[in-house]
């Protein structure tokens, strides 16, 4: 039997003594516990989740300039079957991809998606919020 409680022996202090000073002793093995506090915050009915919805797009164009539309998706369109094996070449027409330059976009980060959401904020209001401003 493995004894996974921080103790090693039997005192006559306290009936344990403990292995290792530095971690806090709760009376339980605490490597297997996660605490959560404060509890009652957990404690209401569960979170109601709809399915995911599309409710938008947009794409960037080869100057990473921000278009509110489809033109730069693509799609391919096939008859497919678990059965078939795709065997794609990745390297055929590599020579014409444009790379972007790292350090132009480095601070990027969400600012595309930010401005598909301001253009796109009435998106977003219910029937309560229509006419305020998104806060």
């Amino acid at each position: 039997m493995v004894d996974n409680y921080p103790m090693k022996r039997k005192s006559e202090k306290n009936g344990y003594e403990r292995k290792d000073a530095k971690r806090p002793y709760h009376g339980e093995n605490t490597e297997k516990e996660f605490q959560v506090h404060p509890r009652r915050k957990y404690g209401g009915p569960q979170t109601n989740l709809r399915k995911p919805m599309l409710i938008g797009d947009f794409c960037l164009d080869h100057e990473r300039k921000f278009c509110p539309d489809q033109r730069n998706l693509h799609f391919i369109n096939m008859d497919w079957n678990e059965t078939k094996k795709v065997s794609y070449d990745l390297n055929i027409g590599i020579e014409k991809v444009m790379r972007k330059n790292f350090e132009e976009t480095r601070t990027e980060k969400l600012d595309r998606l930010l401005e598909w959401i301001l253009e796109n904020a009435y998106k977003f209001h219910t029937n309560e919020s229509k006419g305020k401003p998104l806060e």
